[in-house]
C-alpha cells in the first residue's frame, strides 16, 4: 500500500510548533495543489469522500436488495477496498477479510455491479478514492 503524501503533510502539520506550521503550511499547500492534479493517485482520505447516489440509508438498502445469500448457512461479513474513480465507476475490488469462496465472490460481484458513485475531491479537484466496505451474510434477513 503505498503511503500518502497527503497524510504525512497533514501529519507533519500537526506536530510542528506553531511558528514553524506557517512556513511549512505554505509549502505544503503548492504541493498538495500538485498532488490533487496527479492522475493516477489513489488517495485514502480526501477533503469530500466519495458518496454512494442517495447517501449512506441507499448503499445499505442497495446491499441488502441485490446481496444474494450462499446455499451454505454461513453468517458473518466480508469486508472489502474499492477505488472510486474519477467519473464514479468501481475498479479494485479486492478481499480485505473473507467469509468463505461463496460469500467472497458475491461480495466482489455485488460491489462490482454498484452504480456510480459521487467521487471524492480534494483541492476542488476530482480524485481516485479508496473505499473500505463490508457486505453482511445473514440467513435472518434473506
Amino acid at each position: 500500500m503505498k503511503v500518502q503524501i497527503f497524510g504525512i503533510l497533514l501529519c507533519t502539520l500537526i506536530s510542528l510548533p506553531c511558528a514553524h506550521a506557517q512556513e511549512i503550511k505554505k509549502l505544503s499547500q503548492q504541493q498538495m495543489d500538485s498532488i490533487a492534479q496527479a492522475s493516477d493517485e489513489i488517495y485514502d482520505l480526501v477533503e469530500v469522500m466519495p458518496q454512494f447516489p442517495g447517501g449512506q440509508d441507499s448503499l445499505r438498502s442497495y446491499l441488502k436488495i441485490n446481496t444474494r445469500m450462499p446455499q451454505a448457512d454461513i453468517m458473518g461479513k466480508v469486508y472489502l477496498s474499492f477505488v472510486v474513480e474519477k467519473d464514479g465507476s468501481i475498479s479494485s475490488v479486492q478481499i480485505m477479510r473473507g467469509l468463505s469462496e461463496e460469500c467472497d465472490q458475491e461480495a466482489i460481484r455485488v460491489i462490482q455491479s454498484m452504480p456510480k458513485w459521487i467521487p471524492g475531491t480534494l483541492q476542488n479537484t476530482t480524485t481516485r478514492s479508496k473505499m473500505t466496505i463490508a457486505v453482511s451474510f445473514n440467513t435472518i434477513t434473506h
